[in-house]
C-alpha cells in the first residue's frame, strides 16, 4: 500500500503512512467536519471525543480531550517526584510515579508524600522502611480528633490523648472547702477509654476543711465509667499516715483515700498535717472513662 499525502490549499501536506506488515490496516477519519485526531510537527497528538484504544504508542506529548477507554494495559514512564508519570492538567508536579520496581510513589508539589513499597508497606513521609516495622510506617505521629469519635469495632483505636489537669484537695465532691494549695500538678494519658492520671499536690494550710471530713481529690480529666455504680478504680499514692489507696467510684471525677492497713477505713483531714510543702500527696491511678 502506498503512502497517502493530503496537500493543503497553499503549501504543506499531511502524510498517512501504511505499515510494512501485511494485512488490512485501516485509518478512519471523521466526515462531519469535527477534528478527531490531530498531530503537529513536534509529534504531539490530540485525540478529541471518546476514544477506545487497544494498541496506541505516543512517543511525544499526547492530549485526550474527552474520555479514553483502554482495553488492555497502559504503560507509563517511571517519572520522578518532581515530574510524576501520572499528573493532573495544570499541576504537573503532583501525582503518581514509580520510583523503583514494584513500588508506587505519591508526590505533592514535587516532593514525595507517601509510597507503597515492594513489600506492600505504606510509608508516609518517609521512603525508608523499618524492616521489622508494621504495614503502616510514618515519619510523624497520628493526630486524633479533639473529641473522640467512638468506633463500634472493638479492634479500632479511636482515641489517644496526652494532657494536664488541675488536681484539687477538698472536703466534698463538689463545692465545699479546699486546702490552700501551693502545688497542683496533674498529667494524664488516655488510650482508647483507659485513662492513667498522675497528680502531685502540696498545701500551706488546710483552710476550712473539717478534720472529720473525707479527703477527696477531684477534677480528674475524664468521668469514670459506671455500671450501676459497681465500678471502682484504685491507685497508689504516697502515704498519709501509712499505705494509702485512692479510689474513684463509677460516674465520678473525684476520688477518696483509703487506709490500706485498715480495710474499708477512709482517710479524713484529721490524718493530714496542717501544711505540707514537701512531697505532699502524689500518685497515679488508672481507670476506664465513659
Amino acid at each position: 500500500m502506498a503512502n497517502v499525502r493530503l496537500f493543503g490549499e497553499t503549501s504543506g501536506f499531511v502524510q498517512l503512512a501504511a505499515p510494512d506488515a501485511a494485512g488490512n490496516n485501516t485509518i478512519t477519519l471523521p466526515t462531519t467536519g469535527t477534528e478527531l485526531v490531530a498531530a503537529d510537527a513536534t509529534g504531539s497528538t490530540t485525540i478529541a471525543g471518546t476514544a477506545t484504544v487497544s494498541g496506541l504508542a505516543v512517543e511525544n506529548d499526547g492530549t485526550v480531550q474527552g474520555s479514553l477507554t483502554i482495553d488492555g494495559i497502559a504503560t507509563f514512564a517511571r517519572g520522578a517526584s518532581g515530574t510524576p508519570a501520572i499528573a493532573a492538567s495544570g499541576d504537573a508536579n503532583t501525582g503518581i510515579y514509580f520510583p523503583a520496581a514494584d513500588t508506587i510513589g505519591f508526590t505533592e508539589g514535587g516532593n514525595e508524600a507517601a509510597r507503597i513499597d515492594s513489600s506492600g508497606r505504606l510509608l508516609v513521609g518517609t521512603s525508608s522502611a523499618n524492616a521489622n516495622g508494621g504495614v503502616l510506617q510514618l515519619s510523624g505521629g497520628i493526630t486524633f480528633p479533639a473529641t473522640a469519635v467512638a468506633a463500634s469495632d472493638v479492634n479500632t483505636l479511636d482515641d489517644y490523648e496526652e494532657g494536664t489537669w488541675t488536681p484539687e484537695i477538698a472536703d466534698a465532691a463538689t463545692g465545699g472547702n479546699t486546702v490552700t494549695h501551693s502545688v497542683q500538678n496533674g498529667l494524664y494519658t488516655k488510650v482508647g477509654n483507659i485513662v492513667t492520671a498522675y497528680f502531685r499536690v502540696t498545701w500551706s494550710s488546710l483552710g476550712s476543711c473539717a478534720s472529720g471530713s473525707l479527703i477527696r481529690i477531684r477534677n480528674f480529666p475524664y468521668t469514670a465509667k459506671s455500671n450501676s455504680g459497681q465500678f471502682y478504680y484504685t491507685g497508689t499514692i504516697t502515704p498519709i499516715d501509712g499505705p494509702t489507696t485512692v479510689l474513684i467510684t463509677g460516674n465520678e471525677t473525684h476520688g477518696i483515700f483509703y487506709d490500706d492497713n485498715n480495710p474499708n477505713t477512709v482517710q479524713t483531714f484529721a490524718n493530714l498535717p496542717s501544711s505540707n510543702l514537701g512531697n505532699g500527696l502524689n500518685g497515679t491511678i488508672t481507670y476506664l472513662a465513659n
